[in-house]
Order: C-alpha cells, then structure tokens, then sequence
C-alpha cells in the first residue's frame, strides 16, 4: 500500500492498515495477505508546516525581488528556493504573511544560502521558531551561516547590505627621452572582472608625494583591474598597494585586484615616454680605382744572324715593340684614372 503523487509542500504523516473492525494498533505493510479478514486502511496527508522569508536589501541597484533565496538540508541538497518580489517588511507573518515569501518544509534542520550579488554581503541572517499559539518566540537563531531548526512555523530575515570601498589612483609621468605629455593627457580606467569599464577620469593633481589628491574610484566591492590611455608609445606600469587583513603591496603586472568590505586601495601608474630614436653615421666609403697590371713587352733577344741590314731592322722593330708598350701604359693608366 503507498501513496504516490504527494505535492513537495506536503507529506504523509500517518500511513498503514489494520484489520478491519479490530482495535490493532495501525500496522503499516507493503503486501495484505488475502486469507486475512477485510482490512481499513489509512492515509493522512498534512501541509508541512511553513517557513516566512523576509528579503530586506539596504541601498544599492537591487531590490528584494533580484536576490533567490535558496534552502538546504542537514545533507546540504537543496530543499527549496524562493524569491521574496514584495519590498515591504514582514514584521508578524501569523497574522499577515502576505509581505512574506513562504515556503512549505518537512521539520528538520536546514541552511539558508543565496548566490552572491555584485557589492552586497550577507549582513544578517535571523531565524526564529514562531508559536502559533501567540506565545513569545521560543528562540532565535542568528548567525551568517543561516543555520536554523525547524519544528512548527519558522520566520527568517535576510538583510543584503550594498558596500563600496575607495580606489585611488595617481599618475605620474616620465619624459626622460624628450618626451612631452602631461598628466592631463592620460585618462585612469577601472574595469570590472568581466572586462567593462566601470568608471574613468583625470587625476586631478598628477604626481605623488605629500597633500598631492589622487583620482579616487567609489566602486563597489568585487574584482577589477587598473588601466590608462594616453599619447602613443608610452608604456605603463602599476604598483598596487591593499591595506586588509591580506595585504597585497608591490606592482601587480596585472594591475588587478580583489576589493573585499573593510578593503583600501592605492595605485601609482607611472606613464613612461618612448626612448628617442638612435641615429648611427657612418664614414664614407671610399671606392679606389682597379689596379691595372701591364706588362711591358721586352725586345726579344734574337740571334746574329743575317746582313747588318737585317740586324737593324730586327732592331728597329724590336723598338717600335717597347715604344707601342710604353703608349699603351700611357693610355691604360689615363682610363684608369
């Protein structure tokens, strides 16, 4: 015998059979057995009892209604969650729960939670055990954790606090290689993590040092990253200091960083201008004439041999030769030049 079907803002409190006509005590059974005499069987389904949710958000963009309240059990599965969409506090859900969100669960041991919203923490998480009676709370159960037991009727407040913390920033520009700009000519950025331009602006008193006003960021809590623009070719670099319980001090090549409650954040964006370009002068380069080698015809030595008359016209040409020879060193020489 079972009972399927059953809404999740109910349960079965009383299942099983009994002989029929018999005072037996209720017997609950999976399988009736035919030789038995007719049998009465019993089901009782009951509303579980109730759990009133106030959402009470405190400044910021979001209202009561952006924020899901979810609810676990003591195995850490989600139970239920629910939206509170009405602004107006819930201060007696017996008698009015209609600025209440409301949900039904089994007794037990449960745990409030909700997805984090950008700038908000969790400022205060009060469970308390309600007396349909109209007696006074039989206890209260606080904690950030929203831990509670649920017997009879349960109220819970969640208060979502909006916090910004201070961002200051300066810029301090170097012009060591001839460079011109000033510090009016960078404008400082914060991005959030998602990569989008949160806010921006010019340092009012570029530079660093004593009674020197930065550019301060009022952002809320979260993570963001640092940035600049300005004249070409400047390169930046960061150096972050965060003053928490974990103290982030140094340049962060990233220039990004966690913005917790109770966080301040100080940054220096040095702007440096490019170095100047380097011009190399070379000495001329001198092209010299081809070196041209000629050779002097010598007048052959030739045998005596034959008239005078011979002899002296052998001679004679062996002149004309070495005469031709030097003309032609002559010439060479002219075209080399």
């Amino acid at each position: 015998f079972a009972v399927g079907g059953v809404p999740s803002d109910f349960s079965i409190t009383e299942l099983g059979c009994r002989v029929q006509a018999t005072t037996d005590a209720l017997t609950p059974t999976a399988v009736l057995t035919a030789a038995a005499p007719d049998w009465t069987c019993f089901v009782t389904i009951t509303r579980n009892p109730p759990i009133y949710i106030d959402k009470v958000v405190t400044g910021g963009p979001l209202a009561a209604g952006d924020f899901t309240i979810e609810i676990y059990d003591e195995n850490q599965s989600l139970a239920a969650s629910v939206v509170d969409s009405n602004p107006a506090v819930c201060t007696d859900p017996l008698t009015d729960p209609t600025n209440c969100a409301v949900v039904y669960l089994p007794a037990g041991n449960y745990q409030l939670g909700e997805a984090p919203a950008a700038g908000y923490i969790t400022s205060g998480v009060v469970c308390t055990p309600l007396n349909p009676g109209g007696n006074p709370p039989l206890d209260v159960f606080a904690g950030t954790l929203g831990q509670f037991t649920h017997t009879n009727t349960t109220a819970c407040v969640v208060t979502n606090t909006y916090v910004t913390r201070a961002v200051a920033v300066d810029i301090v520009v170097i012009n060591d290689d001839g460079g011109t700009a000033v510090g009016d000519d960078f404008t400082l950025e914060i991005f959030d993590a998602n990569g989008a331009l949160v806010d921006s602006g010019l340092d009012p008193q570029p530079g660093t040092g004593a009674g020197n006003a930065p550019l301060v960021f009022n952002v809320p809590i979260g993570d963001y990253v640092l940035g600049a623009t300005g004249p070409a070719s400047y390169t930046f670099s960061v150096d972050l200091t965060k003053t928490s319980a974990e103290q982030l001090d140094g340049i962060d090549a990233d220039a990004a960083f966690t913005l917790a409650p109770g966080d301040s954040v100080a940054a220096v964006i040095t702007a440096d201008d490019p170095p100047a370009a380097t011009t190399t002068t070379l000495a001329p380069t001198t092209t010299l004439a081809p070196t041209t080698t000629v050779v002097i015809p010598i007048a052959p030595t030739l045998p005596q041999t034959g008239a005078n008359g011979q002899t002296g016209l052998l001679t004679g040409f062996a002149v004309a030769l070495f005469g031709a020879g030097i003309a032609m060193t002559f010439a060479t020489r002219r075209r080399a030049r």
